[in-house]
């Protein structure tokens, strides 16, 4: 009797020996696994200017008086008189990228300029108005830029030629198309920026001493100012 009890005990023992392993083994389906630590976000990598303009970016010109503006003086041949003129900018395109090597490269710039209205003083009996006025590049243009040591920012100076399509509109409202008019050697300084939300900016600043057109002896346009800011 007292061999039978033993036993008994001992095969107990056995079952709760057994299944405190079981329970420490989690092998019970029903028994949920401890959390895991939460993954730890990766760092994004950040594009610089220089790298994302690797691919070409389209900018739109901004009609917006206080950064983009065109301003020139108007002259009166035969008296010697003469009159500074702003012009608006109303919109235009400013295509960018960059080479392997660095280079900034202008692919279109064009710029749509409101009417220069000339006074009968000037020009009499009635005076005359320049209109459908558009200045573009005649070609891309390629210029070694500065860069930020991060490569967010870019300037760059360089020499082009301008090529501006424009009209005559008289007073009685006929309108004539000029041949296209060629400003050569405009020195332009460039900036472009590009902030951490992805957007790029760009300024343009350029700059045509002298003379650049003369109208029938009567009317001339000299001391061309360009200003022009663009975004993405």
């Amino acid at each position: 009797m007292v061999a039978e009890r033993t036993y008994a005990l001992l095969f107990a023992s056995s079952l709760l020996v057994n299944g405190v392993g079981c329970a420490l083994g989690n092998n019970d389906p029903m028994i949920d696994p401890p959390p895991s630590a939460p993954a730890t976000p990766e760092a994004q990598p950040t594009t610089s200017l220089r790298e994302s303009l690797r691919a070409p970016a389209d900018l739109a010109v901004m009609a917006d008086a206080e950064t983009s503006f065109v301003t020139l003086t108007a002259g009166h041949v035969p008296s010697g008189a003469s009159k500074a003129v702003e012009m608006a900018v109303l919109g235009g395109d400013l295509d960018v990228h960059t080479t392997v090597a660095g280079l900034l490269v202008i692919d279109t710039l064009a710029v749509e300029l409101s009417d220069l209205e000339v006074p009968a003083a000037f020009v009499p009996p009635e005076g005359i108005a320049l209109t459908g006025v558009i200045a573009h590049l005649d070609g891309p243009k390629a210029v070694e830029a500065e860069w930020s040591a991060d490569g967010s920012t870019a300037t760059a100076e360089l020499s082009l030629d301008v090529v501006v399509d424009w009209a005559i509109r008289s007073e009685d409202g006929e309108v004539i198309q000029l041949s296209p008019l060629v400003i050569t050697g405009m020195t332009m300084d460039v900036s472009l920026a590009r902030g951490s939300d992805g957007h790029i900016a760009a300024h343009l600043s350029g700059l045509s001493s002298g003379a650049f057109w003369s109208w029938a002896g009567i009317l001339e346009l000299s001391d061309l100012s360009v200003e022009v800011s663009a975004q993405r």
